[in-house]
């Protein structure tokens, strides 16, 4: 049996002027569930894997978000929700601006009846909190107040729980699938290290049966044997920026062609997420933030080759901090975090950009990369294997 006792409140404060609505604009479905699975990251403990189930109810206009493996939010964490603005600058966290969560719940509201009601039992407690906040557009004003419930429930769970239920939402996709491709590209080598434990289900508003599918990771398909990665690499000025891990090189083609095939039988649908090569990948502690034409970087040698729609750079800001924007779609431009590590990365992928354009170029080379260097012509294999020795 559970109990109920005192009831602590949680205000809501703005420290930035009222923007929502045009920060608003700029969310769709997958950057705001995005954002709540941040928020699920940066509260699963360490050395532990984030269990996140997402469900979508057409039947109540419902959305549910339960992470199972949690530290659990207590009274002083549901008294931060409701705050507006802020820096977080945790070296091992995804959060920064203390708005992303928020925004996104907001943006899948319905303005006239949308609230949402939190749930959270932390680890190693008997106590659960609750905080519901209904109609929350209409209650977007400072030193609104929301009550915190204390729940007992005798129970010590040794892994923390946190549930966000929607109501009155105004997004409730039709098909999952989509959805599911384009959170496999984002969050792929969180969930193909089992850092990440994604599933998503949908209730159809009547008659058919529920849709359950896991989330299934897209990564880059290098070919180990033509590929170069160099890790713990440090930034900025004396080496105190952020620490970065950058793999570079061409496509494993018959990989990519395998993955992309499982992942339209595994969702029954034609189109899929598909890596692009020219392109950098960029990711934020396993995150993907955004893909990034190499074109953009103004690398010396690089040039629209074909051999260059096979070729790809991955970085991953792996240590240390870098300035994001508020939804997380890529690093603030002129930071000179930002700029430190691109340049670096320009610095180390230079040389091999201009072997590729060069030697990559003549006649005897096919215009696209299409296998394994072992299974291309003897002329291709030589120069590739001469970038990538």
């Amino acid at each position: 049996m559970t109990r109920e006792f005192d009831r602590p409140v949680a205000k809501q404060r703005f420290d930035l002027p009222r923007w929502i609505e045009s920060e608003l604009s700029q969310i769709d479905l997958t950057v705001a569930v995005a954002e709540i699975i941040d928020n699920a990251l940066d509260e699963t403990p360490a050395n532990r894997s984030t269990q996140m189930v997402i469900t979508f109810d057409a039947r109540s206009n419902r959305i549910a978000f339960v992470n199972r493996n949690t530290t659990g939010m207590d009274i002083k964490k549901m008294q931060e929700f409701p705050l507006w603005g802020g820096v977080h600058r945790e070296p091992d966290k995804i959060k920064e601006h203390r708005l992303g969560g928020k925004l996104a719940i907001l943006s899948l509201l319905s303005k006239e009846t949308g609230g949402v009601l939190i749930t959270s039992k932390p680890a190693g407690s008997t106590i659960s909190y609750q905080m519901a906040i209904e109609n929350w557009w209409q209650r977007l004003a400072p030193e609104e107040e929301f009550e915190i419930k204390k729940i007992e429930t005798g129970v010590v769970e040794t892994q923390g729980e946190t549930r966000v239920e929607l109501s009155g939402t105004n997004t409730i996709p039709t098909s999952i699938t989509e959805l599911a491709d384009k959170l496999g590209l984002i969050y792929g080598p969180l969930i193909k290290e089992r850092g990440l434990s994604l599933a998503l289900r949908r209730y159809p508003p009547r008659g058919a049966r529920i849709e359950k599918i896991p989330v299934l990771p897209v990564t880059v398909p290098f070919d180990e044997n033509l590929t170069k990665t160099k890790r713990n690499v440090p930034t900025g000025t004396k080496g105190q920026g952020p620490r970065i891990t950058v793999t570079w090189g061409l496509f494993d083609q018959e990989m990519k062609k395998r993955d992309e095939t499982a992942r339209r039988g595994f969702y029954n649908s034609k189109r899929v997420r598909q890596i692009r090569g020219d392109n950098l990948y960029l990711y934020y502690h396993g995150r993907l933030l955004s893909t990034i034409p190499l074109a953009t970087l103004r690398i010396p040698g690089h040039t629209s080759r074909h051999i260059f729609q096979s070729f790809a750079v991955v970085v991953d800001i792996e240590k240390g901090w870098a300035p994001k924007t508020i939804l997380k779609t890529s690093l603030h431009a002129s930071a000179p975090e930002t700029k430190a590590i691109y340049q670096r990365v320009v610095s180390l992928i230079k040389e091999d950009i201009a072997k590729l354009a060069k030697e990559g170029s003549g006649p005897e080379v096919p215009r696209r990369y299409q296998k394994k260097a072992k299974e291309a012509s003897d002329a291709l294999a030589a120069v590739l294997n001469k970038v990538f020795d």
